[in-house]
């Protein structure tokens, strides 16, 4: 099974992406990085994902005609969005797995400079 990630984004994403596979929360479903009996496994979604600068609300998918960018990526260097200032779609499908039934995922990202909405 493959879950499409969808982001709004009104600046830039610019580092690395993960999904993180939790294999071992406490009783109540928690989990901190202090604790050592919880194992996380992390899955790079860096890579390939689908992109348009537009503020149209998207959020029920893109368009088939946008562009392909690899995250991570920085779009203010882009032809023509250099001085974009609104909001942004990056697409892409996560790698969803039987046996990641029963886990809790978490989704990672190390920079969003300023606001993200996730929708799946």
């Amino acid at each position: 099974m493959k879950k499409v990630l969808l982001l709004a984004l009104t600046m830039l994403l610019a580092s690395k992406t993960s999904l993180a596979i939790v294999n071992n929360p406490d009783k109540y479903g928690n989990t901190s990085p202090t604790k050592t009996t919880a194992q996380v496994q992390d899955i790079s979604l860096d890579g390939k994902w689908r992109f348009i600068a537009d503020s149209t609300d998207y959020s029920q998918g893109l368009p088939a005609n946008v562009q392909t960018v690899t995250v991570p990526q920085t779009y203010n260097v882009m032809p023509g969005l250099e001085e974009y200032a609104g909001r942004t779609w990056y697409e892409r499908s996560l790698p969803i797995t039987k046996a990641m039934k029963g886990h809790q995922l978490r989704l990672q990202f190390e920079a969003v400079y300023h606001d993200a909405t996730v929708y799946t």
